[in-house]
């Protein structure tokens, strides 16, 4: 539906899918959080009965949680430039969070948090493309429509 707005032109027509594409990814990402929250034991014994993974896993589970809000706008941006078929921005954003968000929290964070910084670098990395791509949204997508 993207492409074929800009294509035609329809600037209001790509604003309000845009506006659906984002409000249906966070009810999305709501229903996940909360399945996650609330359905972690179940899932966990679904992948493994060994006690041991389990107990590790459980220690993790807070960014599972946290991912599907720190992620879902990541994707549903990835989604809207895809159909603009406007990759430079995509792969800008993918390489400012690569090397000015994911790497420094890693490498900074892991003597200290281990595991835990490998997975506050990806959910940091994650939120800041979402972020960057909508700030490049006007710039990238609606004003060479105008």
């Amino acid at each position: 539906m993207v492409g074929k707005f800009i294509g035609a032109k329809q600037i209001e027509n790509l604003k309000k899918v845009v506006k659906l594409l984002l409000f249906w990814g966070l009810g999305l990402a709501l229903t996940f959080t909360l399945l996650y929250l609330t359905g972690t034991n179940f899932i966990l014994k679904l992948l493994t009965s060994q006690k041991d993974v389990i107990e590790t896993a459980q220690q993790f589970l807070i960014w599972v949680v946290l991912i599907p809000f720190a992620s879902v706008s990541s994707f549903i941006w990835d989604g809207i430039y895809i159909g603009a078929t406007a990759s430079r921005p995509m792969r800008n954003s993918l390489l400012v969070s690569t090397f000015l968000i994911f790497a420094p929290v890693y490498f900074f964070l892991n003597p200290v948090w281990n595991n835990h910084a490998l997975w506050m670098g990806m959910l940091l990395f994650m939120f800041s493309r979402g972020v960057i791509l909508w700030l490049l949204y006007k710039k990238t997508i609606l004003k060479p429509l105008t």
